[in-house]
């Protein structure tokens, strides 16, 4: 058996300290996407447990997207929509295979932006959040939180791992100072990889997610490889999906997906 700590307790709180957000830009009709999710949980008393996997998909919908994470107790999800309600469930698994029972199911709707945490670091204020990796993010300052005047102290491009981070030197001659971020634009969206061996032994992969957004497809050996294969480009087509086939997934013992905006 398998046993879990409260979900909600593995949510990511990273950010603890919360200051004023404009509310989320949408930028046209893409939708937005999800700062980076993570979620964590006690390891299985099980001594037979060969590793865990996280089921997910949107919420009142099966499950159809599957994240093996080995031994490590701990998930990151990076391709999810803001605003839109997924569900999550784990399991376990031994040698052979086999999974556990479900457990609890755990109902997420995550935002564009994550809680912004304020640091004095000398004579610097560091603002930090989270957002979806390559989402430009506007940095603004005002003296008082109602401010009819805010300036902007700098854009700020999300990493790989959907780091922001802004710096502001300029605090040793004024008395307050209050800071709000915003959505300065917004990468394409989509909603996660839906995998199906095919009885020829290729690999089916289904994307969903904007409409008429090119992606390029790639493959690897292991999830966190620096390196990446493109495999080749599909278009999602006006309701958002879109379907591309890896012929060569037989001549492999393990292969992980993603699908890159160029």
């Amino acid at each position: 058996m398998m046993y879990f700590v409260s979900w909600r307790a593995w949510l990511f709180r990273a950010l603890l300290s919360v200051v004023l957000c404009l509310p989320l830009i949408s930028v046209g009709a893409a939708p937005l996407r999800a700062c980076p999710v993570t979620l964590k949980w006690d390891a299985s008393a099980d001594s037979n447990v060969a590793g865990y996997a996280i089921y997910y998909g949107l919420a009142n919908q099966p499950s159809t997207n599957r994240m093996d994470t080995g031994r490590t107790q701990q998930a990151t999800f990076m391709n999810l929509q803001a605003g839109v309600s997924y569900e999550f469930y784990a399991v376990s698994y031994g040698a052979t295979g086999a999974e556990s029972m479900p457990s609890n199911a755990l109902r997420i709707s995550p935002p564009a932006l994550s809680r912004t945490q304020l640091t004095k670091q000398l004579n610097k204020w560091r603002v930090a959040l989270k957002a979806a990796p390559g989402t430009v993010c506007r940095v603004e300052y005002a003296d008082a939180p109602s401010g009819a005047t805010w300036r902007m102290l700098t854009n700020v491009t999300a990493n790989t791992l959907g780091d922001v981070v802004a710096l502001d030197s300029v605090i040793n001659n004024v008395a307050a100072r209050y800071y709000r971020v915003a959505l300065a634009s917004a990468a394409p969206v989509t909603t996660g990889l839906q995998l199906a061996k095919q009885s020829n032994g290729t690999m089916r992969i289904g994307l969903s997610g904007s409409p008429e957004t090119t992606w390029r497809v790639q493959r690897a050996s292991t999830p966190t490889a620096t390196q990446w294969t493109t495999m080749g480009s599909v278009t999602n087509n006006a309701v958002g999906e879109a379907v591309f086939t890896d012929t060569t997934a037989a001549q492999a013992t393990i292969r992980f997906y993603r699908a890159v905006s160029p």
